[in-house]
């Protein structure tokens, strides 16, 4: 926007956050203030000459008579003064004489100003009528003839009070012009902004302040500013300048001021003629306390007093500077229809403000009920159902369904429920187009441009169509955006709407979203909440895998230092122990005593179950590779069980059950003959004159086999610790505990592995027995 001479500015269409920041915008403004019409010459040069100290009346009267029109107001203000000549001053010349060189300057001021406004009260009159025949044509709030009447109301109101002051009369002409012009800022913004200063005026009538409270929020400067700038470019005395910038300032902001007693007489002045109600002030707010002001300047007469010679001297005064013919009846009536327009406007601002309250209560209610609802969800159904609940209270019943997604790239979730009775269904959707565009994402995030709002969005309504097929009427449904996350220009991540079939009355959209809010900050806890549970899971999960890994890598660092030990140990111990067991077997051959024989072989056997254990703990750390061969079942088994029962020295029944196991599969027989047996022995030697089963089965890549007894079963030491290496509980002269031990890590070169459990006649019920399962894999 630039400023051309003569143009008419509008900034009500040109926010902050537009094309002009905030202190381009006050420098346009000003700018338009310089640019507009300086005094008549006339004025300027009265001014002018008036200043000096050598001034001569007949300069001043000559000036005045070269204008005809100017010259015979002054006459027409010089008879109707106070000055007790009335016709007796027929030159212009005896009336400067009888008046004084500053009261004509200030008459010649008063009147100048006076036309100028006149000049732009007939324009906007034809204006007006012009617009009238337009049906988009809406009345000004501006009122300048209402304002030039509380103006010159002021102006004789502060003429009165500085009689009231001694050391005041001095300034009287000064006084009633200051008070005339206190608000001359105004008619500048107006004449500039004439659009933009209307809906600064409705703001401030709505609200109920002061003007310039609201000047400085939408415009950037006030009208005390603006008067103080064109009463700089009128070239007015600084004593003006400083009463129409700082009139209604605190008493405390003005000490410092030269003009302080005559702005305080303008103050106070206004004070008295809003109470009254003479003229329109243009501000809303609480009038100032017209006895305190008045008590400042010393004047302790009651306000009252002065209604009726103020009214009188304001009537003439309309008349005398032809802004209107009112008399002192009819400005009275004017001013108690001013009085019952006021109380009218606070009767409909009371109004307002009480449906505003009735609303904001209901809102709060709502908002804490929603609360007292949600203190026990934990999960995003619960969530949903309390919002669902809540907007059926608040909005009113009928169709209500969530559509949420809490991840991105996940499936989006309508949960919808057709009537409050019916819980939520809650069924995941997938919307995504072909070239796996996030259609609802970008139609929620392009809504969500105006927050709180219920759309139609009957695009994103058509997406969703088939799953809203128990919603009564479609077309009837508004879609209220809660929250979009976006993640990239075209992709975004959580999300959140609302769907009803209920509009949201007027009055209650803003209060609404404090609500809106509420219902959003729950889902989104609900489903960061539930996101937490999940990761906690997870990080349970893996630190008992890394628990689990841990335990591994420890058993085989420690397996690894037993097989150094034990590949030394077997070297070195290897030739001593197969000398001591061949000359022991010699020995048994040559000796002919019972005894003797028997001594000799017992150290042939203890040096074959050295050699054993060491081979033992040399299994253990150093696994055996496997050799892949066609191992057939039921020859593996018969091997099992005769081994076994060898082994354990007993005659204990083993039943046997193939029926669901291969007749041939893949595997290293030999290993799986010895890791077998290991745990059959195991059960053999458990519960030597019990029942063995062994039941063989195939599952998925994997062949299995459980072997029951019908025992006291495994205590809970041995269940944690029955694979450990030595780990027994037989008593003294006990075996040496690497069957299991063993067995295990033979399963782990066959790719499978080991587990126990006890048998239960029922679930938690005494123990029955116990089963060890042992799996291979079957190689392809």
């Amino acid at each position: 926007m630039v400023a051309t001479p003569g143009a008419i500015l509008d900034f009500a269409r040109v926010p902050h956050n537009g094309r002009h920041t905030p202190a381009r915008q006050v420098e346009l403004i000003l700018e338009r203030i310089d640019a507009l019409p300086t005094l008549p010459a006339v004025s300027a040069r009265i001014i002018r000459i008036s200043s000096a100290s050598d001034v001569e009346m007949d300069d001043i009267a000559s000036i005045i008579e070269s204008d005809p029109a100017l010259a015979s107001r002054i006459l027409g203000l010089c008879r109707k003064s106070d000055k007790g000549l009335g016709e007796k001053i027929t030159s212009v010349k005896r009336a400067v004489v009888m008046m004084g060189i500053d009261a004509v300057r200030n008459s010649v001021l008063s009147v100048c100003v006076c036309d100028l406004v006149a000049r732009d009260e007939a324009k906007a009159r034809l204006d007006n009528q012009i617009a009238n025949a337009s049906e988009d044509f809406a009345p000004e709030v501006f009122d300048k003839q209402g304002l030039w009447k509380h103006s010159i109301a002021v102006a004789v109101a502060a003429e009165m009070l500085v009689e009231r002051v001694p050391h005041l009369k001095h300034v009287r002409d000064e006084a009633f012009l200051a008070g005339l012009l206190h608000s001359v800022g105004r008619i500048a913004l107006s004449f500039v902004l004439p659009k933009a200063y209307d809906r600064v005026l409705a703001l401030a009538a709505k609200r109920r302040v002061r003007s310039a409270t609201i000047e400085r929020e939408l415009l950037g400067l006030d009208h005390h500013t603006a008067g103080k700038r064109l009463a700089a470019h009128w070239n007015l005395p600084p004593s003006l300048q400083e009463t129409i910038w700082l009139h209604d300032q605190p008493a405390q902001a003005t000490a410092a001021v030269a003009s302080k007693d005559i702005i305080t007489v303008v103050t106070a002045a206004r004070a008295l003629c809003r109470e009254l109600h003479l003229g329109w002030s243009g501000d809303y707010d609480t009038v100032l306390n017209v006895k305190t002001l008045w008590q400042k300047l010393g004047i302790t007469a009651e306000p009252s007093s002065f209604m009726p010679q103020l009214q009188d001297l304001v009537a003439q005064r309309l008349q005398l500077l032809g802004i209107d013919q009112l008399t002192t009846p009819q400005l009275f009536i004017e001013s108690l229809a001013n009085v019952t327009q006021h109380l009218s406007a606070l009767n409909v601002q009371l109004h307002e403000q009480a449906k505003h309250a009735h609303a904001m209560q209901r809102i709060l209610s709502a908002i804490d009920s929603f609360h007292a609802s949600t203190r026990a969800a934990r999960t995003v159904h619960e969530a949903a159902t309390a919002v669902v609940a809540s907007a059926r209270a608040t909005l009113g019943p009928g169709y209500a369904c969530l559509l949420l997604r809490e991840e991105p790239g996940n499936d989006w979730r309508l949960l919808s429920s057709p009537v409050p009775t019916v819980p939520l269904h809650d069924h995941a959707i997938n919307v995504w187009t072909s070239d796996n565009t996030d259609a609802l994402g970008e139609m929620l995030a392009s809504s969500a441009a105006t927050p709180g709002s219920l759309g139609t969005l009957s695009s994103l309504l058509n997406e969703l169509a088939d799953h809203l097929s128990s919603a009564p009427d479609i077309r009837r449904l508004r879609v209220l955006p809660l929250w979009v996350t976006p993640i990239t220009a075209d992709t975004y991540g959580s999300c959140g709407a609302l769907i009803c079939e209920r509009e949201v009355p007027p009055v209650l959209r803003t209060l609404l979203q404090p609500l809106f809010a509420a219902w959003s900050n729950a889902l989104r806890a609900a489903i960061e909440q539930t996101r937490a549970a999940r990761m906690h899971e997870q990080l349970v999960e893996s630190t008992r895998q890394l628990a689990e890994a841990q335990a591994v890598i420890a058993h085989q660092e420690a397996y690894a230092k037993l097989g150094e030990v034990t590949a030394g140990a077997a070297h070195e111990m290897n030739n001593p122990l197969a000398v001591i067991a061949g000359r022991a077997q010699l020995l048994s051959l040559r000796l002919k005593d019972d005894r003797d024989k028997a001594a000799a072989t017992a150290i042939a056997g203890a040096a074959k179950e050295l050699s054993d254990l060491i081979q033992s703990l040399h299994l253990l750390s150093v696994a055996p590779q496997p050799s892949i061969t066609d191992c057939i079942m039921h020859e593996v088994v018969k091997r099992v069980v005769g081994q076994s029962l060898i082994r354990a020295c007993a005659d204990t029944r083993v039943d046997v059950d193939l029926s669901r196991a291969p007749n041939t599969v893949r595997l290293d027989t030999e290993l799986l003959v010895a890791a077998l047996t290991e745990v059959v022995t195991n059960a053999v030697e458990s519960n030597p004159e019990g029942n063995i089963r062994i039941v063989a089965l195939r599952e998925g890549d994997r062949i299995a086999f459980e072997v029951m007894d019908n025992g006291s079963g495994f205590s809970e030491k041995a269940l944690r610790h029955a694979m450990d290496p030595f780990f027994s509980e037989k008593p003294a002269g006990r075996k040496r505990g690497l069957g299991l031990t063993r067995a295990r890590t033979l399963a782990h070169t066959l790719g499978g592995d080991i587990t126990l459990a006890n048998i239960h006649e029922t679930p938690g019920g005494p123990t029955k027995g116990a089963i060890v399962t042992l799996t291979a894999r079957i190689a392809r």
